[in-house]
């Protein structure tokens, strides 16, 4: 990833919407760099739909998060942050994502927002999806991109011991199970794609079923880490 941080969006329109956080965001000394994604069919589980903005962040961005408070380029970052949380989540957003059935009615979000993840990608090629919980507030929000920016950063400095690493291996197992030698080669890590929440409550992050939770119909998730 050229960009420090890359902004994945739908439409010229979110763009501009987002102008004032980019300010922001450079003022901080973080290169940011905007994409748009023009989506085509999509599989019926909503949250892996591409969200209204995502935000694929390196390692620079998570490293800024966990700056002293006092630092100029954390108090920018922090007022991006911010804006972004205005313009996807907040009572009067205005970057979001609908999507529509096959009928051309609306499927309504269901417990995660569809207007905004933050997600990185890791070196072995598998990524995490920071997904906001449909009622989070501000100050939840800021609590879990900080703690997200603390989970990536501590998988950097320790890749074995990181609970995202044994998460990924745990999702790796599953997907590998009945394949044959042959296919278990290490581009199969590439196509685990990890969903993670902070749960405010328990205070850590946990990893939603989309399937379970479709089932039941209502959230099922396990720990970060832990045997689901």
């Amino acid at each position: 990833m050229s960009a420090d941080l890359i902004l994945q969006t739908y439409s010229t329109d979110d763009e501009h919407e987002l102008q004032g956080a980019l300010q922001d965001l450079s003022t901080s000394g973080i290169s940011s760099e905007v994409k748009i994604h023009q989506p085509g069919p999509q599989a019926s589980l909503e949250w892996l739909v591409p969200t209204a903005l995502m935000l694929w962040a390196g390692d620079k961005y998570f490293g800024a998060f966990l700056e002293e408070a006092g630092k100029d380029n954390y108090q920018a970052l922090k007022r991006f942050t911010s804006k972004i949380f205005e313009k996807t989540l907040g009572k009067e957003a205005t970057v979001t994502r609908t999507i529509r059935t096959v009928f051309g009615t609306t499927k309504p979000d269901v417990a995660f927002s569809g207007n905004l993840s933050i997600m990185y990608r890791s070196a072995a090629g598998w990524t995490a999806k920071l997904m906001f919980p449909l009622d989070v507030t501000s100050a939840e929000y800021e609590v879990a991109c900080q703690r997200f920016a603390g989970l990536v950063s501590g998988y950097v400095a320790d890749p074995m011991s990181s609970p995202l690493a044994i998460e990924a291996a745990l999702a790796l197992r599953e997907k590998a199970r009945g394949l044959p030698p042959s296919l278990q080669n290490p581009d199969l890590q590439k196509t685990v794609r990890l969903l993670v929440y902070w749960n405010a409550s328990a205070e850590c992050f946990y990893v939603p079923d989309p399937i379970a939770s479709g089932r039941s119909g209502k959230l099922v998730a396990h720990r970060l880490g832990a045997e689901a």
